[in-house]
């Protein structure tokens, strides 16, 4: 980044206050790294790497997946080729301003890339980085990146999207193909897409979805998120986006229907603003090809809907959520989806209901909660996490709690819970699934699930509502996609000392639950026989800014019966419940 290479309204926001910048460019060079001047006239920073909060890293090696090019996937078996002999890098989005690309091996950054929507006087902009006295209240790339083999312009090419997240209302996306040639911003930078192209944008924390729409077209696709100002007849409404990533075309600019779609749900008015928060998307037609058929998102107003985009293009959104909850309990966290059981299809089937046998019947999981700014710490609504079935059926009634059934504690200490391993959901009566109540006073469910066998592994996080920082506690939770109970037998290392015995179960059940002795957890991940949850506690006195994060492995037994992925998500199939 050079002074005579940026715009004016760039120049304003260095210039902001500081007549000298003209002459010495010293916040650009402190933007860039140059500490001379901290402690003095600028802020002092503990690191030259700002602050990462919301976002998270994404490794980037050599292209994994072999199952576009044995499907005869056009063109993409040679792309996989060229791409394998790349370096590998790992992408993540920073509060110091820049979206930041470092080489996986050596740890050097091969790229940092400051999002044109984020330059701006007063409030923000990049002059208040350098500002004596900044406390980093001000957002900046605070979103998760989204990174997959796409189409562009009709060729493969490696791409990553992310929204800002608390940051700014926008999103943008960079060619991330060939790591050696980042520096090329002509190239790199595909696209920015921001509330200017469409006002209906509020700040998305949704991670985006990169996939091929049933049209033919590639799409980055997210919710809309708060803070959005659309006037018109759909303002304050839950919307759903779904921007190409061809971009706005050689005018610039973004035309609504041609190089993005804003499908509404209708909940939402200009008074009082709904929001739609992290997608998942769906490969559910038989046969699947790959492309997104059903995409679940939650909202402000605690609904869970499902949107339908099978067909060639002409999507509307849909008449009534699937799940309709209270608006006390938002759902923000991005949605779980597995293949239904056996036990839970062929139970549906006794209750007379007929599924269409076109589509995969699958069980939705999502909890609720929020944690998207410092108030929502104090929040004491009691949250739930639900598994919802859903077989593709047309939605003429949206399902309430009353269609579920909750789910009950066998036994529980302050750090400890198990649940009905034998519970009764009742599909066979029309019951459509069954939640848990997150009963510790705070707790909530802010990050997604993770479906893996016949389980679900999902985390609680309790805010310390007593200080700023990230401190606090949550729940390590473990339980069976049928009825939300716990499984028989071992099926984690919940005493936490090495194997898998006797200590982690309780009258032959496992241990649905496992409170954090310090620190919140983030969404779990699964590599091999190892459980992973991240762990962000607050900062002690004396010790270096920032939160401190670190993961928690556990060991896990086995899941049989998966046979892979089977969509462009992560929905899984399982041979047997």
């Amino acid at each position: 980044m050079e002074w005579k290479r940026l715009g004016d309204a760039q120049k304003t926001d260095f210039l902001a206050g500081r007549s000298a910048e003209a002459i010495d460019q010293a916040r650009l060079k402190f933007l860039l790294g140059d500490r001379s001047k901290e402690g003095r006239e600028f802020h002092k920073r503990s690191s030259v790497l700002g602050p990462i909060a919301r976002s998270a890293p994404v490794y980037v090696g050599k292209p994994n997946p072999k199952w576009l090019a044995s499907a005869g996937v056009s063109g993409y078996a040679a792309f996989l080729k060229k791409a394998a002999k790349r370096n590998a890098m790992v992408y993540v989005g920073s509060n110091g301003g820049a979206l930041h690309g470092f080489d996986a091996v050596s740890g050097e950054e091969k790229l940092a890339y400051y999002p044109g929507a984020l330059y701006r006087v007063g409030h923000g902009g990049y002059h208040d980085l350098a500002l004596a006295g900044f406390k980093h209240r001000t957002k900046y790339v605070d979103g998760i990146p989204s990174v997959s083999d796409v189409k562009v312009d009709g060729k493969w090419k490696t791409v990553l999207v992310s929204s800002l997240g608390g940051g700014g209302r926008g999103l943008f996306a960079l060619d991330v193909t060939d790591p050696t040639k980042l520096s090329d911003a002509g190239k790199t930078v595909l696209w920015e897409f921001t509330h200017k192209d469409d006002p209906h944008l509020g700040y998305t924390h949704s991670k985006p979805i990169l996939t091929q729409m049933n049209n033919g077209k590639w799409a980055a696709v997210i919710g809309n998120g708060q803070g959005a100002s659309g006037a018109d007849g759909t303002a304050g409404q839950a919307q759903l986006f779904i921007v190409y990533l061809d971009g706005p075309g050689g005018d610039g600019v973004w035309d609504l229907g041609k190089d993005y779609l804003r499908i509404s749900t209708g909940q939402g008015t200009a008074a009082s603003r709904n929001a739609l928060f992290a997608p998942i998307g769906i490969d559910s037609v038989i046969p699947q090809d790959g492309k997104v058929d059903l995409i679940y998102a939650g909202d402000l107003y605690g609904n869970l809907w499902r949107f339908d985009v099978t067909g060639s293009g002409s999507w509307s959104g849909p008449a009534k959520p699937l799940f309709k909850g209270n608006k006390t309990r938002p759902i923000t966290a991005i949605p779980a989806v597995g293949v239904a059981p056996a036990s839970v299809t062929s139970a549906v089937s006794l209750s007379g209901r007929r599924s269409d046998a076109k589509t995969h019947p699958v069980m939705v999981f999502f909890g609720s909660g929020r944690l998207l700014a410092d108030a929502d710490k104090a929040a004491s609504i009691v949250n739930r996490f639900y598994g919802v079935y859903d077989d593709g059926s047309a939605i003429t009634d949206s399902l309430t709690e009353a269609d579920l059934t909750v789910q009950q504690k066998v036994y529980s200490t302050a750090t400890a819970r198990v649940y009905k391993n034998d519970l009764k959901v009742g599909y066979a009566k029309r019951k459509r699934g069954w939640y848990i109540t997150l009963s510790d006073a705070g707790e909530r469910v802010i990050d997604r699930a993770l479906v893996k066998g016949s389980l679900v592994y999902f985390n609680t996080v309790i805010p310390d509502t007593s200080t700023c920082d990230a401190g606090g506690k949550g729940w390590e939770m473990v339980v069976q996609m049928a009825n939300g109970g716990s499984a028989t037998g071992i099926q984690w290392d919940f005493n936490q000392n090495g194997s898998l015995d006797a200590g982690d179960t309780h009258a032959g059940l496992s241990f649905a639950g496992r409170k954090t002795t310090k620190g919140q957890p983030g969404g779990p991940q699964i590599i091999g026989d190892q459980l992973f949850s991240p762990l962000t506690d607050k900062v002690k006195p004396g010790a270096a800014a920032g939160p401190r994060d670190h993961f928690k492995n556990t060991k896990i037994a086995s899941a049989p019966g998966i046979s892979g992925r089977i969509s462009w998500t992560e929905l899984q199939q399982q041979k047997s419940d």
